[in-house]
């Protein structure tokens, strides 16, 4: 069924919804956070090492993901690196 809006529904669309623009805050980037270590969920880090999880930024030898991330999932440690996972974008 289709939404009608009244003109007293005061309906704002500029506030639809959250961002969709990669790594805006709010946002979330399945990633790896390199040499850091292993990360449980709730820990926060530095984007600067961040390494989408496309492969593209490891294998240019290029990292980098702006702001500060907090972890939603586990990262465990594997030879100088982290693996990826969920993160948010908090700042």
């Amino acid at each position: 069924m289709a939404s009608v809006i009244r003109g007293s529904d005061n309906f704002d669309s500029s506030a639809t919804g959250p961002s969709t623009t990669f790594a805006d805050v709010g946002t979330y980037a399945f990633a790896s956070i390199i040499d850091q270590g292993a990360t449980t969920a709730g820990t926060t880090r530095s984007g600067t090492n961040g390494d989408p999880s496309n492969g593209y930024g490891s294998e240019a030898g290029t990292y980098g993901m702006a702001g500060t991330w907090r972890c939603m999932g586990y990262s465990g440690s594997t030879s100088g690196g982290s693996g990826s996972t969920l993160w948010l974008r908090i700042s």
